[in-house]
């Protein structure tokens, strides 16, 4: 799903309770950030730093979801 805010919409919701694998759109965001940063600045990001910001952003995001939930 392209949406990444929420960041599990009725739909992945459905698949998740399925089985199947789900993606949400804020990897997709986060992915082409990367991907620009790479371009722009002539480097290569290792997969590795891909999934370490990844963590640290989805963290993050839960963070502030379970304070405002709050």
């Amino acid at each position: 799903d392209l949406i990444y805010n929420p960041l599990e919409t009725k739909f992945l919701k459905i698949a998740r309770e399925n089985g199947l694998k789900t993606i949400n759109g804020m990897e997709m965001l986060i992915g082409q950030a990367l991907k620009t940063d790479e371009i722009l600045y002539d480097i290569v990001l290792s997969n590795q730093l891909r999934e370490k910001i990844i963590k640290k952003i989805k963290h993050s995001l839960n963070e502030r979801r379970i304070i405002n939930a709050s």
